[in-house]
């Protein structure tokens, strides 16, 4: 694992990965004005219209590859203002900066399901898309994202033992984590209490299963690191 700029960090976030609290968490213990949050594909997957008025997701991944932040990191003034960069994005793309990269994963099928919930609020009609259709779309999404590996991530927690990720994090960053409120932690945002949530068959999460292979072994191979 790199630990090439122990005081600067690249979050780089998997959507459906506790994304919220971790990152109220980073703005507490930083200083909300030291996280730059990179706005890659905030908005994806998200429903659009196509030219028949159809519904649709926009590739995310074709997106998230063209997109650009409002800061311009050629300016060493720029540079220094910020800790944190977090965000929607592939760990290549902040790779010339040589910070240190930290991410938190989750269980590759759970996070898929979790994600179309969170698309299907505006019920199935809107959607326009089943769960293996979307599953198919957007598989492997962390092996994408992570270029693959996790051989250039210096931290990794998981939202299964978040509390226990919290812990390492801490002794990680050599600074207190500052956690949010407890009446801030019951807020729906960090409950997702506004999504409804959708209950998979079993055959749809052996399609998912099969969809995401490599994320599945990546995932565990992260797993047994940290073990």
């Amino acid at each position: 694992m790199d630990n090439s700029n122990i005081n600067k960090y690249v979050y780089i976030h998997v959507p459906r990965c506790a994304c919220t609290f971790t990152r109220d968490v980073l703005r507490n213990t930083f200083g909300i004005r030291r996280v730059f949050r990179d706005l890659s594909f905030m908005k994806e997957p998200r429903l659009h219209k196509n030219k028949y008025k159809e519904p649709m997701i926009v590739n995310r991944f074709e997106l998230c590859e063209k997109s650009v932040t409002r800061v311009n990191w050629s300016h060493e003034e720029v540079w220094n203002n910020f800790d944190v960069v977090f965000g929607h994005f592939t760990i290549r793309k902040y790779a010339f900066m040589n910070w240190t990269n930290i991410t938190f994963l989750r269980d590759p099928i759970e996070r898929v399901i979790s994600e179309y919930g969170t698309l299907r609020k505006d019920e199935d009609k809107y959607m326009g898309m089943s769960l293996e259709e979307y599953a198919y779309l957007n598989r492997n999404l962390l092996t994408w994202m992570l270029d693959g590996s996790i051989d250039k991530l210096a931290f990794i927690g998981f939202v299964e033992e978040y509390e226990e990720s919290l812990i390492r994090l801490e002794s990680f960053l050599n600074r207190k984590i500052i956690t949010i409120s407890k009446e801030r932690e019951n807020h729906s945002n960090y409950k997702n209490s506004k999504y409804k949530k959708y209950i998979p068959t079993d055959k749809e999460r052996r399609i998912i299963e099969s969809y995401n292979k490599l994320d599945i072994e990546l995932y565990k191979g992260a797993y047994e690191t940290i073990r």
